[in-house]
């Protein structure tokens, strides 16, 4: 949705609030939620995950989503890729969840984390939280690995992703 500043990305909250309108036309605003996915491009600071913060380059259209959101009671959503995340230090074992310790501990709340899909997550809460939307609900829409392009782009890798993420994180229906 919005990883470029063009026209159509303040079109996205008016057609949402279309939606929510033929929603509550048919009384199923409370069944249905609507959002939008966003993806880290949103970030101006990503590390520590306590310093989380969105980029004023999307205010335009983040502040009238997060509205939106909030006064819909909707999740935030969000695209997440621990591949893309790792640089050149981190372990492989903490980006693909395989660390059985802590590997990094934020210096401003001494939370500790063994997996960079955990860090990316608290990032946006942060985030959110630095703008007053701490109760805001987050939902991982997309997540992955890639299996070409890359030395560590592999489909073993992908595949071990993927088993540490679904053996760590559990859904809500």
């Amino acid at each position: 949705m919005v990883d470029s500043l063009d026209d159509a990305a303040n079109l996205v909250v008016p057609a949402m609030r279309n939606v929510v309108s033929a929603l509550k036309t048919a009384n199923l605003q409370d069944r249905i939620k609507v959002s939008t996915p966003l993806s880290s491009a949103v970030l101006s600071q990503s590390y520590p995950p306590s310093e989380g913060a969105f980029s004023s380059s999307y205010e335009n259209v983040l502040r009238p989503l997060l509205d939106f959101l909030e006064e819909n009671k909707s999740p935030f959503m969000v695209d997440l890729y621990p591949f893309y995340a790792r640089n050149g230090d981190s372990s492989l074992d903490y980006v693909l969840f395989k660390s059985t310790s802590s590997i990094f501990v934020d210096p401003n709340t001494g939370l500790s984390y063994n997996n960079i899909f955990y860090a990316q997550l608290d990032v946006f809460h942060f985030a959110l939280a630095h703008r007053n939307f701490s109760r805001m609900k987050i939902i991982v829409t997309e997540t992955g690995w890639p299996t070409r392009g890359s030395p560590y782009a592999s489909i073993d890798n992908a595949q071990d992703l993927q088993h540490q993420l679904n053996s760590s994180c559990y859904g809500w229906p």
